[in-house]
């Protein structure tokens, strides 16, 4: 017994075929990828210092939490009474710590040298 499938006409059983192959190719170049960029990773965390490797990621946690803050409404619901007290204190910290007669005779002495001027 011989049985011949001829497929030229059935562009439906074409269609399923290309789309099975496409998919199994799909499959093996994600994981080839996947493969590929551990190894990269792996190789430039291995090369770094631990320091390096720790100013690292702070550094992109501190841009994304920037971008999350930038893009979202997180600071419409920060509470107020938490965060402007301790606003205050730094900016008062800061102030006490200014020699203000030293700072005021410095603004005179420039103030009048460009009044001379």
């Amino acid at each position: 017994m011989k049985v011949t499938l001829d497929i030229n006409n059935d562009a439906e059983l074409r269609t399923h075929i290309k789309e099975a192959i496409n998919g199994q190719i799909a499959s093996i170049v994600r994981d080839e990828y996947y493969a590929m960029v551990k190894a990269q990773i792996d190789k430039k965390v291995s090369s770094q210092s631990g320091q390096s490797l720790e100013y690292y990621l702070k550094e992109a946690l501190s841009r994304e939490v920037k971008e999350l803050i930038k893009h979202t409404d997180i600071i419409k619901s920060v509470n107020k009474d938490f965060v402007i007290p301790i606003v205050e204190k730094r900016i008062l910290e800061a102030i006490e710590k200014k020699d203000w007669n030293k700072l005021v005779d410095d603004l005179a002495k420039e103030k009048v040298k460009s009044l001379l001027k």
